[in-house]
């Protein structure tokens, strides 16, 4: 799920509802297409609410011609929704953006999308789609709500994965593309080296906390496009590398503007860059499960807010809090640099 400042959520919903309710009075929107939500409020439905990264207004006109339905009411548009206190300014081409749009599809079914700006986090495969349910009562609604919120427990009580555990099963990250750039080269060695296997390099970072003998730098990029380099001290977690930042630091604030961004490593035997995008973690129990791989480290980080706190940090990283990023890998580039054979290998995510 696009996670967002939950001020700045409430003000897109209340905005939406506003909208909603101009559109009831404005629209004479036909009853084979109006949704329940405008209908009739009471009645339980489910509905699927895709994200995209700018392309909303071309997939739902897509959409749109293959099931020969017409939109509940006109698209929405993110400069529609009025500045709100800690809201990015946006520019032309996101307020030209889809803030929201309704597609009724086969068997009464609605589709819901929107374009999701660099503020509002990252699209990609795993949160580019929620399963939205509307119940016929508040008691009802909060019953479902307890009952999903429960899940982690009863994973845990069935023997499944436990997010809270280093030592459970992690999410696997399996190269689409390889390429061997030992083979690239105008001076080709006399015996060509094998590709490099990812599974011992990701061996390497998948041991919780990495600590002070590996060194990490994270390279952000301004709005302006000046390139920047810091030092991060990661934390392998459930198949993914977490970093964290003060939110008044150099790298938050270009990442606030381009998640775009890489970690570069040291590794025993081999040099490596990651590329990817960073995801500011919001949710509290996902921050919670972070804190205690940092701890299992020794870095005794606790939740305290929006972010993290403790004792002791480096002398550059900024005052707390400091928040916790998910770091999405797209590509990485490994350079062996020890031994006879050498090798250098691309792998894409």
């Amino acid at each position: 799920m696009i996670q967002v400042d939950a001020q700045i959520t409430r003000a897109y919903h209340e905005e939406w509802a506003r909208v909603v309710a101009g559109m009831q009075e404005r629209f004479g929107v036909d009853r084979r297409t109006k949704p329940m939500a405008i209908e009739e409020a009471h009645m339980a439905r489910t509905y699927s609410y895709l994200h995209f990264g700018g392309t909303t207004e071309e997939a739902f006109n897509f959409y749109k011609a293959v099931f020969g339905t017409e939109f509940v009411a006109p698209i929405v548009r993110m400069g529609d929704l009025p500045a709100q206190p800690g809201m990015p300014e946006m520019s032309d081409d996101e307020k030209t953006q889809v803030m929201n749009v309704h597609l009724p599809i086969t068997g009464g079914h609605l589709l819901v999308g929107n374009d999701a700006p660099a503020w509002m986090g990252t699209v990609n495969h795993g949160n580019a789609l929620d399963i939205g349910l509307e119940m016929d009562t508040r008691v009802e609604a909060d019953r479902i709500f307890a009952a999903l919120a429960n899940l982690a427990d009863r994973r845990r009580a069935l023997g499944l994965i436990d997010r809270t555990s280093q030592e459970e099963p992690m999410v696997e990250h399996t190269p689409i593309d390889v390429k061997n750039l030992a083979l690239t080269d105008n001076l080709r060695p006399k015996q060509e080296p094998a590709p490099l296997d990812w599974a011992f390099i990701r061996d390497q970072l998948a041991v919780g906390s990495l600590g002070a003998e590996i060194a990490c730098f994270l390279g952000t990029v301004g709005a302006d496009g000046q390139p920047h380099s810091a030092g991060v001290g990661p934390v392998w977690f459930d198949g993914d590398l977490y970093f964290v930042s003060s939110p008044n630091a150099r790298k938050a604030r270009h990442l606030a503007t381009n998640p775009n961004c890489t970690l570069s490593f040291r590794l025993p035997g081999y040099d490596l860059t990651l590329e990817g995008t960073a995801e500011l973690v919001v949710d509290r129990t996902q921050m919670e499960s972070i804190a205690k791989a940092y701890n299992d480290g020794g870095w005794p980080a606790y939740v305290e807010g929006e972010g993290f706190n403790a004792p002791f940090m480096a002398g550059t990283a900024g005052p707390p809090p400091w928040r916790p990023y998910r770091f999405v890998l797209h590509t990485a580039v490994a350079l062996k640099i020890e031994g006879e054979e050498g090798g250098a290998t691309r792998w894409r995510f």
